[in-house]
């Protein structure tokens, strides 16, 4: 199954970084993984380990964000 994606119009343009849209960004990165694995590019155990690094990586930005300070 394969589906194309066609930008057809960009509002408020903003850069996209862990501090500004961090859910944006974890909900991306993990679409990514979920592709590579489905595609088999990743085995489940590469794609677990990858997830699991996903995971700290939105749990330090949350524990950066609680301090007042950035994450990149």
């Amino acid at each position: 199954m394969h589906t194309t994606v066609k930008l057809i119009k960009v509002d408020d343009n903003q850069m996209i970084t862990r501090d500004t849209y961090a859910d944006f960004f974890h909900d991306f990165q993990m679409g990514v993984l979920l592709s590579l694995k489905e595609g088999g590019f990743l085995t489940q155990m590469q794609y677990r380990n990858a997830q699991e690094a996903l995971k700290e990586q939105r749990r330090a930005i949350v524990r950066t964000k609680l301090e007042g300070g950035t994450a990149s």
